[in-house]
């Protein structure tokens, strides 16, 4: 990461806390009762930020619309405080996962249940923290190895750590970049190749506020995948783009005699080049739109 200025992937948040040795404690919404809390299931759920049933088998709410009173702020459905291990068809599921054993259970069945409550709970407590050890082991690790690295008892780093301590987010942006584009520093910074007039950089640059506006996170915001598209990261350098090789904006020409048309984008992350069709940059509608088409389609352009 330190060739390059930027992080190309974004770690989760619950690793930074993990290197600085701190725990926020959960952040997801909890309207379950005790009896139905299953404590690393709620730890699972917080790292994913739902209770999906995809990635924690029976833990997670049952037909769930997910829509809440703005009074009391909790769902309108009761089912939603329901876990799916309380839900006959996951006793069925599991029923079917153990097969024969399903009779040696360590507890009566209740009624005609073919898994009991207590089995089933049991069941879902153990995968969750299957999947949760396959997440914490490696950042231990991980931590571990920071702090034997950067030793917080160490004057020589005191700096950093007062930076960074109590701050999780200090620590990511020092590591990421910084996750909100400037477009205006963005725009200053870039070397502009190719027949650029005033009236395409003003289209240009009105999409690129446009596409800034839109998304709510670094990862799905459409001008963040534009950068990744041709830079590799979807942030800017730590250093700025100044201490690192600045973007390219070039305007490709058509072809002599070629029909001039509007054709998805071509990016080159070794050289943080944009390419952009002179025929994009009549219309800001039309440009918008296929920057969208060219980000969906390639998740970086052509290295």
């Amino acid at each position: 990461m330190s060739g390059l200025g930027y992080a190309p992937y974004s770690f989760h948040p619950k690793i930074y806390e993990s290197l600085l040795g701190e725990q926020e404690g959960t952040t997801l919404k909890n309207f379950y009762s005790e009896e139905d809390t299953i404590p690393a299931c709620e730890e699972l759920a917080d790292i994913h930020q739902r209770r999906s049933p995809v990635e924690m088998e029976g833990y997670g709410w049952q037909k769930c619309d997910e829509v809440l009173d703005p009074e009391s702020n909790r769902y309108t459905q009761e089912s939603c405080y329901k876990p799916l291990y309380r839900d006959a068809t996951m006793w069925e599921y599991l029923y079917t996962e153990w097969g024969p054993l399903a009779h040696l259970a360590s507890s009566p069945k209740q009624s005609d249940d073919l898994v009991s409550f207590t089995d089933a709970k049991e069941y879902t407590k153990l995968r969750c923290e299957a999947f949760l050890k396959q997440f914490v082991e490696p950042v231990k690790e991980m931590a571990a190895g920071f702090q034997e690295v950067l030793q917080p008892k160490n004057p020589s780093f005191s700096f950093f750590w007062d930076h960074v301590k109590g701050r999780p987010s200090n620590l990511k942006h020092l590591i990421e970049g910084n996750p909100e584009v400037d477009v205006g520093y963005l725009v200053r910074s870039a070397e502009w190749k190719g027949n650029w007039s005033e009236s395409r950089k003003s289209i240009f640059i009105d999409v690129l506020h446009q596409l800034q506006a839109e998304g709510e996170h670094s990862l799905t915001k459409p001008l963040n995948r534009l950068l990744r598209f041709f830079t590799g990261s979807n942030t800017a350098p730590v250093g700025g783009w100044k201490a690192r090789k600045p973007p390219i904006l070039e305007v490709h020409d058509s072809d002599y005699n070629a029909p001039k048309i509007c054709k998805p984008l071509k990016g080159k992350t070794c050289f943080n080049l944009l390419v952009i069709p002179e025929a994009c940059l009549n219309d800001r509608v039309l440009l918008h739109d296929i920057i969208l088409e060219s980000v969906a389609n390639n998740d970086f352009g052509y290295v």
